[in-house]
């Protein structure tokens, strides 16, 4: 019935604009009056159900095929709309690409977040914390190469769209949710004493992140970049990287 209702509603808004002021004026102030909450709740739910079907048809597709590769054209076509809604639920490709960029990171968060993913996690110390998030890396690039290959994709399209830094703001609250959990772990660890607490958080945690990410994402590449890249295993390069800085992070290590 509540269906009914609102598929009602919806033609007598396609009818509004026929409606003349001199003809029955109070009629659509009436249509308004019928339900308005409802109404309003269920068109909004219809867009964002039309939104996040869409977002991540694109998403796939990009994965699949490569940003540069698939058009809005393409997009609109799989995910079965009108170029025309695409466009008014996007504006452009380079915003849903960013909104794209926003959901691999909070698909990443569900998949990866090692406090659900590693047993006790909430038991172990700030060092071993800490360890486990820098392990996310290996694990992306094990079980999800083709996601970070679309994050190379992502940080290449953006820069050739010259994006700029007011409009990835939405894509950079999604990444800090990565950086509290690194925040959480580097305290813990100066609690119970397991990390060092000369430590400056925000150059360890930039460094050593983006050096991961970027290795993890070069290692997915298909084909390799040149040979060597595969000239010791993959895993093994990463595990080398995240060693090294659980070393650094060790209350003995040399502030050097």
């Amino acid at each position: 019935r509540s269906f009914c209702v609102v598929f009602f509603l919806c033609h007598v808004l396609k009818q509004k604009n026929t409606l003349s002021a001199g003809s029955r004026p109070g009629l659509w102030r009436r249509v308004q009056g019928v339900f308005p909450m409802e109404y309003h709740d269920r068109l909004h739910a219809i867009r964002e159900d039309t939104v996040q079907a869409v977002l991540s048809t694109a998403y796939w597709l990009f994965l699949e095929h490569g940003i540069e590769d698939v058009s809005l054209a393409d997009v609109a076509r799989t995910a079965k709309i009108a170029p025309t809604s695409l466009y008014r639920y996007f504006g452009n490709k380079r915003n849903l690409v960013m909104q794209c960029g926003v959901l691999f990171w909070r698909q990443a968060m569900l998949k990866l977040d090692p406090t659900h993913s590693v047993p006790g996690y909430d038991k172990k110390s700030g060092y071993e914390q800490a360890l486990a998030l820098l392990r996310v890396f290996i694990r992306a690039y094990e079980e999800y190469p083709s996601h970070l290959r679309f994050l190379r994709d992502f940080d290449l399209f953006l820069e050739r769209s010259h994006a700029a830094p007011a409009e990835l703001t939405a894509y950079d609250e999604a990444l800090s949710a990565w950086k509290t959990l690194a925040g959480n772990a580097l305290h813990k660890g100066w609690a119970d004493g397991s990390i060092r607490r000369d430590l400056d958080f925000e150059l360890f945690y930039y460094s050593i992140t983006h050096a991961l990410l970027v290795l993890a994402q070069r290692l997915a590449s298909q084909p390799c970049l040149v040979d060597s890249d595969l000239r010791e295993p993959p895993r093994r390069q990463l595990e080398m990287l995240v060693a090294l800085a659980g070393a650094y992070m060790t209350p003995n290590a040399s502030s050097a």
